[in-house]
């Protein structure tokens, strides 16, 4: 009887340590998100579904666009994807502004006048998708 009673308390005594590390799991994760979100511009209209530059990661409003050159395949039969360079957004292509831009993929700083490169694919109905390779600093040529 008294193994019984053992047994049962270890039981509940790991379901209290598993219910307790899920809520501080749950609650550390919504700090950490409130504390490292992605940064937005001081206009009121910013929307939480609105895309971000992938330089800075600033939340871009309606009309404001990234900066890129998209070259164009020689041959379209071939190569169903184009070549990108992703410039950045105003806010980070702005002198003044001193906004921190770094590479997705390497981690690496980005100067001002450097880029991203891409491969953009255009889909049915024009939607377009982006994959970005890495940035002028990781791709550098010797």
């Amino acid at each position: 009887m008294q193994t019984v009673i053992i047994i049962f308390g270890a039981a509940a005594g790991v379901a209290l340590l598993a219910f307790a590390y899920s809520l501080y799991v749950k609650v550390s994760y919504r700090s950490h998100r409130k504390t490292t979100g992605d940064r937005q511009t001081q206009n009121s209209s910013v929307q939480p579904d609105r895309p971000a530059c992938p330089l800075c990661g600033t939340r871009l409003v309606p009309g404001e666009n990234l900066k890129s050159r998209i070259f164009h395949p020689i041959n379209r039969e071939i190569e169903s994807d184009q070549r990108c360079f992703i410039l950045g957004c105003p806010h980070c292509l702005d002198r003044t502004k001193n906004l921190h831009r770094k590479c997705p993929v390497c981690g690496k700083s980005v100067p001002r006048d450097g880029y991203l490169l891409a491969r953009l694919f255009v889909k049915k109905k024009n939607k377009h998708h982006v994959h970005i390779i890495g940035c002028s600093e990781c791709h550098k040529k010797l």
